[in-house]
């Protein structure tokens, strides 16, 4: 995998994700971390989140969440980025069925969300406004009443994916 990363193509990058998701553990989180900070191609981002973790995310659970989380609490925005993608990946395990858990972790996201992270809090609640209308429009009401920048404006861009009765809300 570093052979292929090192090479600095995105193909390259794609060909380590696939050999990433041979391991089933936090080992390839461990790998990708520092590797992250300079990475600016979406199409990389998301075979990192969705083939590289794909192993690790149906295998860890619990310690596939609580990555995130500290990727979420980081003063790193790349990490933010890395870590709102990965939990958007990781909606459908068990453990976060019940959607509570994400909202959690996202509670723990510091403020203002800036670059890539932006664009990938939008789509993790974009993902989530469809799966649990209530829950997410009670996350962007706090955030609303917290004065949070820019949540204003990313609440108008959800309207469409809520539920009349959470629209007027």
């Amino acid at each position: 995998a570093d052979a292929l990363w090192d090479v600095e193509l995105r193909e390259t990058r794609v060909l380590a994700c696939w050999v990433l998701s041979g391991l089933g553990d936090e080992r390839v989180a461990e790998w990708i971390e520092p590797r992250v900070a300079g990475l600016d191609d979406p199409g990389v981002m998301a075979s990192v989140v969705e083939r590289a973790f794909f192993n690790w995310r149906r295998l860890a659970g619990v310690t596939y969440i609580e990555r995130i989380e500290r990727w979420l609490a980081s003063s790193r925005s790349v990490l933010h980025a890395l870590g709102l993608r990965a939990l958007e990946a990781g909606l459908d395990m068990p453990e976060l069925e019940d959607m509570h858990r994400a909202f959690e972790a996202l509670a723990g996201l510091p403020r203002p969300v800036r670059g890539d992270a932006r664009n990938a809090l939008a789509d993790l609640l974009e993902t989530l406004a469809r799966r649990s209308p209530a829950e997410t429009t009670h996350f962007l009401l706090q955030a609303i009443d917290a004065d949070q920048p820019g949540i204003e404006r990313l609440a108008r861009s959800l309207l469409a994916n809520l539920p009349p009765a959470q629209r007027e809300r």
